[in-house]
Parts: C-alpha cells; sequence; structure tokens
C-alpha cells in the first residue's frame, strides 16, 4: 500500500500533505478542533489529495460545554467547595499503514489562559479495516472553580519509530455561574446617618470582582472597580428613611444583590466627637541586647456619624524631643473602626531605648470635633 493513500474528494474528512502544494485551512470550532490539509486541482476538475501517515482525522467530545454548577449528565463531581472532577468521553479516527505500528495516542491538556501544560493522557488504536483506526477513551482530571473558560485539548499519534501525526485540537468550555458573596459592612439596618457617610462594603467571587454598585432608594448612585469597595454618600438633601443596597458583579457577569436595608438621615446640627473606646499595648516589653522589638499598637475609635466621620487617629509621644510631632494610625478600610500602627523599639551601640514612654492617643472627625485624649504608657526593660 506504500506509505501514502490516495483519498478521493469526496471524502468529509480533512488532510494534511507535507509535498509542496497549495495550503487550503479549515477552521472548525469547538466540537470539531482545528484540522489542516492540503490539496491540489486536476485538470478534470476534480481534487486528489495525498496525506502522509500517521494521519489524525477528526476527534469529537461528548460535550463541548460544561456548567460547574447545574451539570446532570454525571461529567461533573463536585468534591469539595473549590474542587471539581470532569470526566469527558472522546472519539476518533486515524489512519495508519501496517509499517507505521505500533502506535500510541497521547492527549495534552491545557487550562485556560494557560500556555503551560496541565496532565497528559495515553489512549490506544483500535483496528476498524485495513488503514483505519478508531478510538475512544473517558479522561478524568480535576479542577478549580477557577478554570472556568476554554480548555484546550491536543490530541497526536506517535509510531514506534518515533513518527507524529498531525496535531488536532478540541476544545471544552467550562462555564463560571457561580455569583460574587457582597456584604454591606457599614451602616447597618436601622442606623441613623447624617452628612458625609463613608459606606464600607466586601466582595469576593471566584474568578474575581468586577465591580461593585451602590444602590439608593433602588437607584445606581456610585460604582467601584477596585477593593477596598467604599462609597462616600452625601445625605445633606435627604432626610428620613432611605433604602441601601449594593450589587456585586464578577467578570463574566455574574451578580449579587444584597437586600436592601433601611437607615435615617438627620440634618447634623451638632458635631459630635469621636469616641477612643480603648487602646491596646503592652505594658513592659525586654529589650534583647544589640536587638530590636516590634512593637503592635491598636486603638478602637467609633463615631456617632459612623466610622466615615473618623478623619484621623494619631498619636504623640510625650517623651519625644519633639512632643507635638504625629504618629498616625491606618485603618484596615473595613469600617470596623480600629487603626494601628507598628513601633519598633532598637537597642544599638549608639541609641538604647529603655525607660518607660508615655503616649497621647487622639481622633478627629471630618468636622475638626476631637475625641477624649488617652493616655498609655509602655515600659522598656
Amino acid at each position: 500500500m506504500g506509505n501514502t493513500h490516495r483519498i478521493a474528494s469526496e471524502m468529509n474528512s480533512f488532510f494534511h500533505s507535507k509535498r509542496k502544494m497549495r495550503l487550503s485551512v479549515y477552521i472548525v470550532l469547538l466540537t470539531l478542533g482545528i484540522v489542516f490539509s492540503s490539496c491540489e486541482k486536476k485538470e478534470d476538475g476534480t481534487v486528489d489529495v495525498s496525506f502522509s501517515t500517521p494521519y489524525l482525522s477528526l476527534v469529537s467530545f461528548n460535550h463541548t460545554v460544561l456548567n460547574l454548577n447545574t451539570d446532570t449528565t454525571g461529567s461533573v463531581q463536585k468534591i469539595d467547595s473549590t474542587t471539581y472532577r470532569i470526566t469527558i468521553l472522546f472519539h476518533g479516527t486515524a489512519i495508519l499503514n501496517s509499517s507505521d505500528m505500533p502506535a500510541q495516542g497521547l492527549v495534552t491538556v491545557f487550562k485556560p489562559n494557560d500556555s503551560a501544560s496541565f496532565v497528559q493522557f495515553p489512549f490506544s488504536l483500535q483496528l476498524v479495516n485495513s488503514d483505519t483506526f478508531q478510538f475512544s477513551s473517558p479522561i478524568t482530571f480535576t479542577i478549580k472553580n477557577t478554570d472556568v473558560g476554554f480548555m484546550r485539548f491536543q490530541f497526536l499519534i506517535t509510531t514506534a519509530s518515533g513518527n507524529s501525526s498531525n496535531l488536532v485540537q478540541q476544545f471544552l468550555f467550562v462555564v463560571d455561574t457561580i455569583k460574587p458573596v457582597v456584604a454591606l459592612i457599614y451602616p447597618e439596618n436601622g442606623d441613623t446617618v447624617a452628612g458625609i457617610v463613608t459606606i464600607y462594603t466586601t466582595a469576593t467571587d471566584n474568578i474575581g470582582v468586577a465591580s461593585v454598585q451602590l444602590l439608593v432608594n433602588g437607584v445606581i448612585t456610585a460604582t467601584d472597580n477596585t477593593s477596598p469597595y467604599t462609597f462616600s454618600w452625601n445625605t445633606s438633601s435627604l432626610s428620613g428613611s432611605q433604602t441601601l443596597d449594593v450589587k456585586a458583579t464578577d467578570r463574566v457577569g455574574n451578580s449579587t444583590t444584597i437586600p436592601p436595608i433601611t437607615v435615617f438621615v438627620i440634618e447634623r446640627s451638632i458635631n459630635y466627637p469621636p469616641v477612643i473606646q480603648n487602646v491596646t499595648m503592652p505594658d513592659t516589653i525586654t529589650l534583647p541586647p544589640h536587638d530590636s522589638l516590634l512593637v503592635n499598637i491598636t486603638a478602637k475609635v467609633s463615631d456617632p456619624y459612623g466610622p466615615g466621620d473618623i478623619a484621623e487617629v494619631f498619636f504623640y509621644s510625650l517623651n519625644s524631643t519633639d512632643p507635638q510631632q504625629k504618629f498616625e494610625m491606618s485603618g484596615d478600610g473595613t469600617g470596623d473602626g480600629i487603626y494601628t500602627i507598628i513601633v519598633k523599639i532598637v537597642d544599638t551601640p549608639f541609641v538604647r531605648q529603655t525607660g518607660t514612654f508615655h503616649f497621647e492617643f487622639h481622633a478627629v472627625n471630618n468636622e475638626g470635633a476631637s475625641a477624649t485624649p488617652i493616655t498609655k504608657s509602655l515600659t522598656v526593660q
């Protein structure tokens, strides 16, 4: 039979030639993969095709789209909250000479947006007639709920002599239907607010949050595309009961909107100051010789008009040569009223920071009203 076959143009398969001929490209999306054939036209108008063996023809999947959360075919098995076991059945046809045998098939799997292979599976060829072989096999692998989009599968046949077939690709689209998780941290249902209110929210998603929107009385009034998701709400033109809710949307359009809460807007007739509820820090530490220690200091601050009304939290070191130097404390952006700072205490041949140090803590709101200061002491031995 020789090393090549002549196939009439009426065949519905695609072919690949290693000879110098005009190249016609057939692109078949998703279910057919991508196959190349080359052919030349005879004087009588017919087309004949030559191709090299081993030749890998079409490869089909029993699924081209899988939904991790709603699949009912048994192709998806949920292992835990983030991991899924996928089983796909593929089948196809190959043409080989007797001299090509034995031969082995190999499928290489790529995760979405990943150029490195994820896993490989061998498959066997079953003889149908003198030169046609078929193959059919399930493959099973695990993915995370972040592995959504087009998974790529490359099919190749290699003979014992080292010859390789053409490369055929197939695709599986893994659908993301997991909705974002979103929460409104501040204000809470039933809170009274006034003036400029900072609204704190949180949002997470398995593939990423695209946006979080603030809705006031059912109308979108602001959008934040980056974490932390906070909004500045001016209530000066409002009075009485208002509804708030937030909507989070992920990168493929899944969205979640929380049930609305009700807040009460009042006129800010009195500028109430913030309150430093407590300061947490050690009373005594022991400084190792020629070493240093990091001391974590935390202040809990509240404000009658909400955490967004707190403009700054800081302290003075009363032992310092400049007792009016401010040491700013930072919030975490979640609206929980927690402010922190890390102080480094050092012992060097030139400086040994020992003794008792006194710190005076302050908080100021957006209108300039100051909290009652709190003084704390730290003894360094």
